[in-house]
């Protein structure tokens, strides 16, 4: 669009109106200002668009081709925000490339989950639907393995994703390599490291229990982890085969 514009100004009579409508869009703000009539105004501000138009139309653009188009007009497909915080589009995003890497998210959905109670997934789905709405910020599936929380779990998670939601599906033994990496990295290279797992709408953690349990990593890291995303009211889920995890189960 940049481009397009400087070629279009390149054209003599195009930057003189372009100039003149500038001047015209001056007076308009004053006029509302002072209360004035401003029905001239905007009648040549009318005409000098339509003669803009034509000369576009015999270079070969349209208006649209001087405006850029984005995904996201919140940040203008900048990924931060004015407050410095990253935007919701670009958590979306890397949250997508953090599943596909870690390549453990099907795509689940509860009509696959057939074999779970049907009043289970009826209370999923509610959960679903009611988001973020809801008086707890966790979830604990516990059973068996094989009886279906890892395919309940990435139900949710592809809900939360097709509702434009920032969902994270990670495994414990990715989760514990995570926690390893941010606990060796250097003080600059931290909180890229799990940022999203902090600030993600919604974590599910698979089979929490199965990873190995490193010194002053693992339960450290997943306490400060949870303790973080309760702080912020982050929704995180659990599939578990432990029977004693606790008493907050779904």
């Amino acid at each position: 669009a940049e481009q397009n514009k400087h070629l279009a100004y390149q054209n003599q009579e195009y930057l003189n109106l372009a100039n003149e409508l500038g001047g015209l869009k001056i007076d308009l703000a004053k006029a509302r200002i002072n209360g004035l009539k401003e029905d001239k105004i905007l009648a040549q501000m009318d005409s000098l668009n339509k003669k803009m138009t034509l000369i576009l139309k015999k270079m070969g653009f349209t208006n649209n081709d001087l405006n850029p188009i984005f995904d996201c007009n919140i940040c203008n497909d900048e990924g931060i925000l004015s407050n410095g915080e990253y935007c919701n589009c670009f958590k979306q995003r890397l949250a997508k490339k953090l599943n596909d890497i870690n390549g453990v998210l099907e795509e689940i959905e509860f009509k696959d989950c057939d074999k779970q109670p049907e009043n289970l997934i009826d209370k999923l789905e509610k959960i679903c639907v009611s988001f973020p709405n809801l008086k707890f910020n966790k979830i604990i599936l516990s059973g068996a393995s094989g009886v279906g929380k890892t395919r309940m779990a990435q139900a949710i998670t592809n809900y939360f994703i097709k509702k434009d939601f920032v969902a994270l599906f990670i495994s414990s033994a990715r989760l514990n390599q995570d926690f390893l990496n941010y606990h060796l990295a250097s003080i600059d290279e931290k909180q890229g490291i799990l940022e999203p797992l902090l600030t993600s709408d919604l974590l599910v953690i698979d089979d929490l229990g199965a990873e190995p349990k490193l010194k002053n990593v693992t339960n450290e890291y997943l306490l400060y982890l949870i303790n973080s995303r309760n702080q912020k009211d982050k929704l995180t889920i659990f599939t578990t085969n432990l029977t004693h995890f606790c008493n907050l189960t779904i």
